[in-house]
Formats: structure tokens, C-alpha cells, sequence
């Protein structure tokens, strides 16, 4: 309880301090601790939106993430709090409205004695990770949390005056960083970050796989004729838990789904997981056998073009089907919203 305490106190201190009205999302600061082979690495949420809090992450791989978001947002693809979740990786302190609190959360702000009050004003610590719904802090957690927001909030502080450094060129590509030694003293320096943790996730590459499905099955493909019409792609997750899961941590499902530009139709919409490579490319063979027909294109989201490229593009040489990236895929974001908006009211029920 005395930890559960502390955290809460920081997390209200924090608020307190109000660091986002001097530093942007963009102004990132690093604490490498004692025994870690990273940097910590934290950026401060408020800015720019009314959404307060600091995001915080463990090593340069977590960091990577950041960086993907930061390309999302610059493609305008992040524009569902889905999409935000999918790439989130890492902990967060956020402030919330009291209504907006999970019961849980608010017990667990009630139990540690530190009274909050206010619109976007009560702290809830989260735990993320990409393809999953995230976790409340686990308690083996709270003793790091609270050793960071200690020290992450000393340097903040000391750093408020020297933000006009990250204006130069030179430092583009490089963050505050404190050093910290076991026996409690610090130095400060900048960490220059490494170009493929810039990049997001653009630097994982994903292998092209072979084609999958049997011979007869492409002759088939291969007699139907070419249409006119461009058909939307998308293979990523949804807002749907997985069913029948033993893990601690539910999944978010992920769909298949294909949708004709031309006639706004639904083609497929399946639940798949992104190693079944075979069936993947096989329910797009039925898509094409069912409607009679090959597109000359399909389209796929960019940010997901290179996941998709690596397990249709071998099969959509075979077919000569162009397969091409684009920054928005109108019908099938339409249908995404839609569900978003549709579990969004189940959960409210």
C-alpha cells in the first residue's frame, strides 16, 4: 500500500507540474538506468490536443513504436483510437475524467489515500502492447514506475529552459539523456538515436512467401477474366477480443477483409491470424473464383503494404494482379468505423 501511495502522489505531482505546456510530444527524454542495456525514453502528451499524460518506453524496440505512431499520424492513417492501440507499445500515465475510470482503477486511486479532483484530472497507468487490449500496471511494475516518474521528473524540470536545442539541426535526431550510476549520481549527455528506430517499423522486413495454394487452383484463377474494378485490401487487426483465449491478456482479432470500390461490396470478411499464410492466399483465391473474376488492382493500406506484400505478392504475380499502396482505403475505413462505433455501444450496454 505505502508503494501504491507513492505512485499515486508522483502521478499527481506530475499533473501538477504541468510539463506539457512547455514541451512537445516530439521533445523526448531518456534516464539510462543502472543494470539496463536501453535508455528509458518518455514523451509528454498535452500539448497540442486535450489528452494529458506521458508515455513511457523501456528500450529502443518499445521506442520504435513511437516513432511508427508519429508516421501514422503524419499519413493521417491513425484516425480510429484502434489504430492508436494496435501500435502502442510500452506504459503510460494518462489523465482521465473521473467517469471515464474503469471501476478497478478508480478503487485502486481510492485505496492509496491521494485525493484527486477535476476534469481530466485522475491518473490511470496502463501497460501496452501491440495486437492486445492493454493491461492495467501489474504490480511488479510499481516499483520501477515510481523510480522513473521521480527521476523523469527532476530532469523535466531542469530541462524546461534548454527545449530550443532540439531546434537544431544537429540534434534532430537526438534526445536528452540522463546517466544515472548505482551509487545515485548522474550525468547528462545526448543520446543520438539510431536511424532504423527513426524509421518505426518501416526496417522490420517481412519475408515474401512462396505461393501456397495448388496448381489447379491458379489454372482456374487464370481463365477468369480481367474486371474493371480496383478492390480494396486490408489485413489487420479489429476491435474484437479473440474468443476462446487462456491468456491473462486478451488479443484483438484480425480480419481479412475485401471490399469492391466499384460496388461498395463486402467480397470477404474473415478472421485469420497473420501466419496462416496458406489460408490466407487460398480465401483470396475463392474471392476471385465466387465473383468471376480477377481485378487488375489491388489496393492496401501503405502503412500495412509491406506485412501484405510478403504474403500475397508472389501469388498476385502469378495472376497478374498489381498490388499497390495508397494512403486511405475509403470503403474499407467506412466499415471499420462502423464496427468501431458498434462495440463501442455493445461495451457501453
Amino acid at each position: 500500500m505505502e508503494a501504491e501511495t507513492r505512485l499515486f502522489e508522483l502521478a499527481k505531482q506530475l499533473y501538477q507540474a504541468a510539463f506539457w505546456e512547455d514541451y512537445w510530444d516530439t521533445d523526448i527524454l531518456a534516464l539510462q538506468l543502472p543494470g539496463r542495456t536501453d535508455p528509458v525514453f518518455m514523451s509528454i502528451l498535452g500539448k497540442t490536443e486535450d489528452n494529458y499524460g506521458f508515455l513511457f518506453y523501456r528500450d529502443l524496440e518499445e521506442l520504435r513504436y513511437y516513432f511508427e505512431l508519429v508516421k501514422q499520424d503524419q499519413l493521417k492513417d491513425a484516425e480510429a483510437t484502434l489504430d492508436w492501440l494496435l501500435i502502442q507499445n510500452g506504459l503510460s500515465l494518462t489523465y482521465e475524467n473521473r467517469l471515464d475510470l474503469p471501476t478497478e482503477d478508480y478503487q485502486r486511486i481510492k485505496n492509496s489515500g491521494i485525493p484527486f479532483r477535476g476534469k481530466k484530472a485522475w491518473p490511470l497507468f496502463l501497460d501496452y502492447k501491440p495486437g492486445y487490449y492493454p493491461d492495467p500496471l501489474a504490480e511488479n511494475e510499481v516499483p520501477f514506475m515510481i523510480d522513473l516518474l521521480e527521476k523523469f521528473m527532476t530532469m523535466a524540470e531542469e530541462y524546461r529552459t534548454e527545449l530550443d536545442l532540439y531546434d537544431t539541426e544537429e540534434n534532430k535526431e537526438s534526445v536528452f539523456l540522463r546517466t544515472y550510476t548505482e551509487d545515485g549520481q548522474f550525468e547528462d549527455s545526448m543520446f543520438v538515436l539510431p536511424s532504423d528506430v527513426l524509421q518505426g517499423l518501416a526496417a522490420q522486413k517481412y519475408a515474401k512467401e512462396p505461393v501456397k495454394v495448388t496448381d489447379f487452383e491458379l489454372r482456374r484463377v487464370d481463365q477468369l477474366r480481367i474486371g474493371s474494378s480496383i478492390w480494396e485490401l486490408e489485413l489487420n487487426y479489429i476491435a474484437v477480443p479473440r474468443e476462446g483465449m487462456d491468456e491473462e491478456r486478451p488479443r484483438f482479432s484480425i480480419m481479412l477483409m475485401i471490399i469492391d470500390a466499384k460496388s461498395t461490396e463486402i467480397l470477404l470478411g474473415e478472421l485469420v491470424e497473420f501466419e496462416e499464410i496458406e489460408k490466407i492466399q487460398r480465401l483470396f483465391i475463392k474471392v476471385l473464383l465466387a465473383n468471376d473474376v480477377k481485378p487488375p488492382t489491388v489496393v492496401v493500406n501503405v502503412s500495412r503494404y509491406h506485412r501484405i506484400s510478403g504474403i500475397l505478392i508472389e501469388l498476385l504475380k502469378k495472376l497478374d494482379i498489381e498490388l499497390v499502396p495508397v494512403y486511405k482505403l475509403p470503403m474499407i475505413s467506412a466499415v471499420q468505423n462502423d464496427m468501431i462505433e458498434f462495440f463501442d455501444e455493445e461495451d457501453a450496454e
